[in-house]
């Protein structure tokens, strides 16, 4: 009788590891299987949780396939290393960490340089807006010194845009009073004037913003004074882009801004057919919405929005299934066929 027991107890324990190691496999599998794909979205509330949402239900709906799963991450760094071990399977990441990690620069200058993951498109342009009252007497980036200033959470890309930007101005953090507040919280602060100014990154035009300006008067720091070119030294992937005026209330005048792109990038272990789908909704939901085929200036329009999606400044290898799509659309990309040494020997999933 114990003889018995014993032995159906080892074989029930038996039982249980086998299928809690196919339970693993099959979590592993699923990030390269349509529907049931892992996407880091970055932490929540934040404009990469918005746009890989909306990117997310596009692909859903278009394709007929079930959602992705959605994995709240930590700051671009944290997600790329995540798809390095295929514990996701899509996340977007700004591009000056996607650089960082080809180049071997900063967080990964003491990591082995493995390549296995590659870009699809870029979604947006994350754009460091410099806000505070209209009334303040900011009216340069260095003027917030013995200032309240919130930065955003540490690590995030608004923090580091923050951080490159004051430094540029030649001040280190301890010459202001660094709050760390995320996104809808350093809103609040500035609503109630709990900080002098915030540092926010947001697609233009932001619905964020906007709503903002029309609760309060603002004024927009520009960044023309600051010479950008230390910025761009050791940190590729950053460059300045132009808020219009008239882009939101009370901003008439045109606004210097640092931006960066946010890129979507995948594990190998995605299906091509998956890559090449994504990049046809991030083109048609993302850029080519934007434009009017009517228009005289559509060719070289069309051009424009087709460099900003194959982010035609910054040097990553991307899916071939990314490549033909863009090959499509004849786009005239100076980096988009690179092969540079960091990606021999690459293994991509077809």
């Amino acid at each position: 009788m114990n003889n018995s027991f014993m032995k159906s107890h080892k074989f029930l324990i038996l039982l249980g590891l086998l299928l809690s190691i196919a339970s693993l496999f099959l979590t592993t599998a699923c990030g390269r299987l349509d529907g049931k794909l892992r996407f880091g979205v970055g932490e929540r509330g934040s404009v990469t949780e918005r746009l890989s949402v909306e990117l997310a239900s596009h692909y859903s709906k278009e394709y007929q396939q079930g959602m992705p799963v959605i994995k709240n991450t930590r700051a671009g760094v944290s997600a790329l290393r995540l798809l390095n071990g295929d514990l996701l399977s899509l996340a977007l990441v700004p591009a000056p960490v996607v650089s960082d990690y080809f180049n071997h620069r900063k967080h990964f200058a003491s990591e082995e340089q493995i390549i296995n993951y590659v870009a699809v498109a870029s979604v947006a342009q994350d754009i460091c807006h410099v806000l505070v009252p209209k009334d303040s007497d900011v009216k340069h980036i260095w003027d917030l010194v013995g200032k309240r200033v919130a930065l955003d959470k540490e690590g995030s890309e608004t923090y580091e845009s923050a951080r490159l930007l004051l430094e540029t101005a030649g001040l280190k953090l301890n010459k202001i009073t660094p709050l760390y507040l995320d996104e809808d919280q350093s809103i609040a602060a500035l609503k109630e004037g709990r900080v002098d100014g915030i540092f926010i990154c947001e697609p233009q035009p932001s619905a964020k913003i906007a709503s903002l300006c029309k609760e309060m008067e603002l004024k927009f720091i520009s960044i023309e004074d600051l010479d950008l070119r230390i910025i761009r030294v050791d940190n590729d992937g950053y460059r300045v882009q132009n808020i219009p005026g008239g882009t939101y209330q009370g901003q008439s005048e045109p606004v210097k801004a640092l931006s960066c792109d946010l890129v979507l990038m995948a594990s190998p272990g995605v299906a091509a057919s998956v890559i090449e789908n994504y990049t046809r909704l991030i083109l048609k939901n993302f850029y080519l919405n934007k434009l009017n085929s009517e228009d005289p200036r559509y060719q070289k329009q069309l051009k424009a929005q087709l460099a900003l999606a194959a982010l035609q400044e910054t040097r990553v290898p991307f899916h071939q299934a990314a490549q033909r799509v863009f090959e499509e659309y004849k786009a005239d990309l100076k980096f988009l066929n690179w092969k540079g040494s960091l990606v021999r020997g690459l293994k991509i999933r077809e």
